[in-house]
């Protein structure tokens, strides 16, 4: 039912509370889309919300869930993809703002995965959540793109470690 529909047309769908943060098209091209993107069928998204936003969108947009097993045996990794995590700053332009007003992926080329507030990981629908300055955020983007939009965003990276996305023990 979204082929042809927009980014946002999906996301609006889900009432905000997942993101597509990834399209994978002609078999191997990765993108992340803006929100006037438009689906086709053949698109396999890479979606970022609650477990229960998740499969409510999967079930009314009537989408296939692959998962990471279809990627051909023996394809290499990709390595052109940087997930980092870093603080909001006083002076970020993201503190005070959401992600909606600031329309991070589109200026920046960069998706916020994940917020963490007081040590809280932050569940709700993150497009209008107003960041707060020492707020942890997970960043993520070509290679090239994320230490520029660190930079113009004035967000410290943290140390780097294994960052685990999707587990929740």
């Amino acid at each position: 039912p979204f082929d042809g529909k927009s980014v946002a047309d999906l996301q609006h769908a889900s009432e905000d509370s997942i993101t597509v943060s990834a399209i994978l098209r002609e078999g191997s091209h990765r993108y992340v889309p803006s929100e006037h993107w438009r689906l086709y069928a053949e698109d396999v998204l890479t979606l970022v919300g609650a477990t229960h936003a998740l499969k409510g969108i999967v079930d009314h947009a009537k989408l296939d869930l692959v998962g990471q097993k279809t990627r051909a045996e023996g394809a290499p990794k990709r390595t052109d993809v940087a997930v980092v995590e870093a603080v909001v700053t006083e002076r970020s332009p993201l503190a005070g703002a959401s992600l909606e007003h600031l329309r991070v992926r589109d200026h920046y080329g960069v998706n916020v995965l994940a917020i963490n507030r007081g040590g809280q990981r932050i569940v709700l629908p993150l497009r209008r959540l107003r960041f707060q300055s020492g707020d942890v955020v997970v960043l993520e983007g070509h290679v090239d793109a994320v230490p520029q939009a660190m930079s113009e965003l004035q967000l410290l990276p943290l140390a780097e470690r294994k960052v685990r996305l999707g587990k929740t023990n």
